[in-house]
């Protein structure tokens, strides 16, 4: 190797960045600009994306590391293919205020026949994922694999998947939890009131911690861990006025759409309604989160031919299209696809397709992204950003009506106590069933894996507000009257409330635009 290249390679070192031998042996170039890209390993392959503006490397790289570690290219053949490709042509987004949107995290999986496999390796990949988040708990380091813990007594902690959860004819809580190695019974006494409530709200297929006491077969609980959010996150703030608002579950095409009350929605985020504090408030929006359901759909329910006003898909979309137009382009909408919106119910849907939703793609300052979805804003060179997690929330109905603590609240007229759970289990629907998803062998993108500032949520029509610890819970309300499967199913809408969040202060403020 000549000094030359070998003062080169250290440079990219000190920055952090490795080289692949494919890369050195090809004669390319190295670079200036790899270190700002935050390209982790340089090979070949990636050389043509340098110069992209948009490309998410963490995400590459976990791709190519799983691609190493076990042969299976499929994903990290398919992410390059799309960075690769040249993205449709749409009219320019406008220079506005604030920055645009940089999409995190956003899937595109195909539609293939799954194998038991495949299933398998989904949940595989979920408590690696989740055991190495409870292995950061000091208490659960030195966890050791089921198996070992057959012969073992006195003192234990274990970490696993729950594959099972019932009540003992003593009134205690059995759990029977499994690793890649094998399995164990943990029994929680109904003396420990307060962990023999975490016990009886566990779900199953979620990932825990236990610490506790092994006595022949059974370990007798001390603790129960579980991923949950860092009592040490930060509660970030924006050093300049900017504010977000988030919408969800407009239904346009139903004959219940509440076209009025979008109207003055519609008329305040363009500064012509409301009081004077209010149209200032419309003036800091940056962003406009619409958080799925953007239509009413088609066949979504039996007998909804009978509530819409539009009665396909290609009407209904070319109408929200219309909507959203109204909104200034100075605001970047940020869009998720919901249960009504003709995307598959698998999770997670992908974007909204040109196919499908062609009218959106017109407006330039639209951004459409997967159901979950990770969006980053405002980050700059003096700021890191804000972390949003869009999720519609198709499986909230399961852990209203299934977690004691949930149903005893309200179940599904308090959504920010399903999504304060979800976020100590971080994963978006945790038990097979709750949601249907798509087993991708390689990851569970359902799992909550960045921690958000933001959670943004959707589907049960009902407006909410909270915090935990430092995230902010926001669940939109609906544009739609009361539907009568919304009567079967026990919602109780709260419509035409929107939650505008001031980004300076994280104070929330619901603007109500019924009458």
């Amino acid at each position: 190797m000549s000094e030359v290249l070998r003062s080169q390679v250290q440079r990219m070192l000190d920055a952090g960045v490795l080289l692949s031998p494919d890369y050195l042996q090809g004669g390319y170039e190295l670079p200036e600009s790899v270190a700002d890209n935050r390209v982790l390993v340089l090979s070949g392959e990636v050389v043509p994306l340098l110069e992209k503006e948009q490309v998410n490397w963490g995400e590459l790289e976990k791709a190519r590391a799983i691609f190493e570690r076990t042969s299976d290219q499929r994903l990290y053949l398919t992410i390059l293919e799309a960075l690769r490709e040249e993205a449709p042509q749409k009219p320019a987004a406008p220079s506005g205020a604030f920055p645009p949107p940089e999409v995190v995290s956003s899937y595109q999986v195909e539609a293939k026949s799954w194998k038991v496999q495949d299933f398998v390796s989904h949940l595989r990949a979920r408590l690696t994922v989740l055991s190495r988040m409870l292995r950061e708990h000091k208490d659960l380091q030195g966890a050791a694999a089921l198996r070992r813990l057959q012969d073992s007594s006195g003192h234990v902690c274990a970490i696993g998947l729950v594959r099972e959860k019932r009540d003992t004819k003593g009134g205690n809580v059995l759990i029977v939890l499994e690793d890649q190695s094998g399995w164990a019974k943990i029994l929680v006494s109904s003396s420990k009131p307060e962990l023999f409530r975490v016990a009886r709200d566990i779900s199953p297929d979620e990932v825990l911690g236990v610490i506790g006491s092994k006595k022949g077969d059974f370990i007798f609980a001390n603790d129960i861990i579980l991923p949950d959010i860092p009592l040490s996150t930060e509660l970030k703030k924006y050093p300049g006025d900017c504010a977000i608002a988030v919408i969800s579950d407009i239904h346009a095409g139903s004959i219940n759409f509440l076209e009025q009350e979008f109207d003055r929605f519609l008329q305040w985020i363009r500064g012509e309604f409301g009081t004077e504090e209010q149209r200032q408030l419309a003036k800091k929006v940056g962003y406009l989160f619409v958080v799925g359901d953007l239509v009413a759909g088609v066949g979504v329910y039996p007998g909804q031919e009978e509530e819409l006003v539009l009665p396909g898909l290609a009407a209904q979309f070319k109408r929200i299209a219309e909507l959203l137009s109204r909104v200034p382009e100075r605001i970047h909408i940020i869009a998720i696809p919901g249960n009504h919106d003709g995307i598959r119910l698998a999770e997670p849907q992908p974007a909204f397709s040109p196919e499908l939703a062609g009218p959106l793609l017109q407006l330039p300052n639209l951004t459409l992204v997967s159901n979950p979805s990770l969006i980053r804003i405002l980050r700059s060179d003096d700021f890191p950003g804000f972390d949003v997690l869009l999720y519609h929330g198709y499986s909230f109905v399961h852990y209203a009506e299934s977690v004691d603590t949930i149903r005893s609240a309200g179940g599904v007229d308090k959504p920010e106590e399903i999504m304060r759970y979800l976020l100590t289990r971080r994963h978006l629907a945790p038990t097979h069933g709750s949601a249907i998803a798509v087993p991708d062998p390689a990851c569970d993108p359902l799992v909550i894996d960045t921690v958000p500032d933001f959670f943004l949520s959707g589907h049960l029509h009902k407006s909410a507000v909270a915090n935990y610890r430092n995230v902010t819970m926001i669940c939109g309300s609906c544009w739609e009257q009361e539907t009568s499967f919304q009567k079967k199913l026990g919602l109780h809408p709260e419509p035409a409330r929107v939650p505008v969040i001031d980004l300076r202060t994280r104070d929330v403020k619901v603007l109500k635009f019924g009458e």
